[in-house]
């Protein structure tokens, strides 16, 4: 066993964590749970442990659905609930407690919240001061700019292994397994691009001409999805994955009707009833278990569908990151009101004062998604779970400087890294 011959449970985890970062993890899964399990049923918290272990095994074990108590931090902080200063001398302990707290549920405020702030204010002031040596100050910048949790996990692969690269106590037989893995899945994934631009754009009469090309695409990729699904007997999978796009349209022309009437809703009801439709969560979600195999089952396209704590949490933390992003220039023309106009007309505040408060609401969403994430057991397996995590990640990365999904440069850099430039052995 990779992770579990002859190594302390520190040591353990620093390689699983690694493993994780360096995008090998699958390779080692059972393995891996199996190590995961067993550290979070013999766990015991000592007050010997420094900053950066105890950081590092709540994350990886809230990471892997084990509810670690955020009380294991009490050790750091003084009599007066504060982090003590003297722990902005562990650099690494402040990075590894700043990714920690990207894993907050509710009711761990005072914890989390605090030691969210205590960290990241003083990694950005380490990082602003230049007292930081290159090789920390790489990883210190990337993560205040993308926190693990929330990031790409195959985009945060290829960065981390540059930054693996460099570290003195790298293992060079996994730096190379990592190299090799993450070009040869690259390899993969351009021929899964070529199989969808293959699809055959045939004319129809019956549409106006510019969504002639799309509605044939569509039905071709239903067509040939259904022929796929028959020869596994999973044909069911298909009828959910129309169902999604069917209530999509529905969404989107009950925002044409609004347009049409000049009708601006309150902010509740523009959530209620367009916030989880309309943000393609739930249909990229039943899209994506269509192609997960056996796992996804009956119950498990009828779990998504009843729009579960996850997947609203997930489906209204997209629609309000595209919001956030977009309102501005899509209010240039015609357009049906964002959640940030609704906002505005509900509570009667500045648009500002709106981005603020929706920026707050989707802090609280993540915190949805986190508990959910940790409950046991879990209502359809982890990997399904998965699914819905990815999509917020990817929504996050692609709004995080701007509306990524209609300025694709803003993403340009993330996708040629992904898709084009394989990584030099």
């Amino acid at each position: 066993m990779l992770v579990g011959v002859g190594r302390k449970p520190a040591e353990k985890m620093i390689l699983i964590n690694a493993l994780e970062r360096l995008g090998v993890f699958y390779l080692f899964e059972k393995d891996i749970e199996d190590q995961i399990q067993q550290m979070f049923t013999n766990f015991e918290d000592s007050h010997d442990d420094d900053l950066f272990t105890v950081a590092l095994h709540f994350r990886m074990f809230r990471q892997h659905g084990y509810k670690m108590s955020c009380d294991v931090f009490n050790n750091f902080r003084g009599s007066n609930g504060n982090f003590k200063e003297t722990l902005t001398n562990d650099i690494m302990g402040m990075l590894s407690l700043y990714e920690a707290t990207y894993l907050k549920i509710h009711g761990e405020e005072d914890v989390l919240d605090k030691a969210h702030a205590f960290a990241k204010a003083h990694l950005e002031s380490m990082a602003s001061h230049g007292v930081l040596s290159p090789f920390v100050a790489e990883q210190v910048m990337h993560a205040l700019i993308q926190p693990l949790h929330r990031g790409v996990q195959r985009v945060e692969a290829r960065h981390y292994i540059s930054v693996y690269e460099k570290d003195d106590s790298r293992d060079e037989k996994l730096l190379r397994l990592a190299k090799i893995d993450f070009n040869r899945l690259q390899m993969l994934h351009k021929q899964e691009l070529c199989h969808v631009s293959r699809w055959d754009l045939s004319a129809t009469h019956e549409l106006p001409t510019y969504i002639k090309p799309f509605y044939v695409a569509l039905l071709n990729f239903f067509d040939e999805l259904e022929k796929e699904m028959a020869k596994q007997g999973r044909v069911y999978a298909v009828h959910y994955s129309k169902e999604s796009f069917k209530e999509l349209v529905e969404g989107y022309n009950m925002e044409s009707e609004w347009l049409k009437e000049g009708y601006i809703p309150s902010f509740d009801e523009y959530l209620a009833i367009l916030g989880v439709v309309t943000s393609t969560v739930p249909l990229c979600l039943t899209s994506s278990f269509v192609g997960m195999g056996e796992i996804a089952t009956t119950e498990a396209f009828a779990w998504a569908q009843s729009r579960p704590k996850i997947v609203i949490a997930a489906s209204i933390m997209g629609r309000l990151h595209g919001d956030i992003m977009s309102h501005e220039e899509e209010q240039k023309r015609v357009h049906v009101p964002s959640g940030v106009e609704c906002y505005m007309k509900q509570h009667g505040v500045s648009k500002q004062e709106a981005i603020g408060e929706l920026y707050k609401r989707i802090e609280d969403l993540w915190k949805d998604m986190n508990e959910e994430m940790l409950i046991r057991p879990a209502a359809v397996p982890m990997p399904l779970l998965m699914r819905v995590l990815n999509l917020s990640r990817g929504l996050d990365v692609l709004f995080k400087y701007g509306d990524g999904f209609t300025h694709v440069e803003n993403v340009k850099a993330h996708v040629i890294s992904f898709y084009e430039d394989p990584i030099p052995m």
